[in-house]
């Protein structure tokens, strides 16, 4: 994970060997001197208004100089998106009848604490979230960057074996190739 305190540019030099969900990057994208809420959700939205798409090369050059993996994990940031239509969610979530029930309820966003405050516009804000963070991924993905195939399983309807095959179409609608994802699934997990 990138932490806030310390950004994405911070692990690069860091020489940080992977980063998870593609933290940092949207962040990395708001112009220098722009400061950002604290607030998780406000932070999301200031971000998504403030990014500036020109600084991305730039982002990823700095990627690929630091050798920085990144496990884009787009299913777990999918997931979440959609958790404001459960029923929607459980209807599109393969394998969801293999999962003890107890855990299905649990992912009732009700009941998890990350969501018990969220309501329409902040599930619209995490969705506008992956949308751009398929683009940069797309853009790591064109500049040859290291990449892994990861799904963060344990999170609301991030169902184990059905969660990766759902990653890997995300990671092909985002416009990687279906060779490179599965390359990144295995051979590169390996390496």
């Amino acid at each position: 994970h990138v932490p806030e305190a310390v950004g994405l540019d911070g692990v690069l030099a860091a020489g940080q060997r992977s980063i998870e969900h593609l933290d940092g990057y949207l962040a990395a994208l708001v112009p220098d001197g722009v400061t950002l809420p604290t607030d998780r959700m406000q932070r999301l939205r200031a971000v998504l208004a403030k990014a500036d798409p020109s600084r991305l090369p730039g982002v990823v050059s700095r990627t690929l100089a630091a050798g920085t993996w990144n496990c884009a994990t787009l299913i777990v940031l999918d997931r979440f998106g959609a958790l404001d239509d459960v029923a929607a969610l459980r209807k599109r979530t393969a394998w969801l009848d293999k999962m003890p029930p107890a855990i299905v309820d649990s992912w009732d966003p009700k009941q998890d604490f990350r969501l018990k405050s969220y309501g329409p516009d902040d599930f619209a804000a995490l969705r506008a979230g992956n949308v751009q963070r398929a683009k940069i991924l797309a853009a790591l993905d064109a500049a040859g960057a290291p990449i892994l195939v990861g799904t963060d399983t344990g999170n609301p309807f991030v169902v184990p074996g059905a969660s990766l095959h759902d990653e890997i179409e995300l990671m092909i609608a985002a416009g990687l190739s279906r060779p490179r994802v599965l390359r990144a699934a295995t051979a590169d997990a390996v390496r």
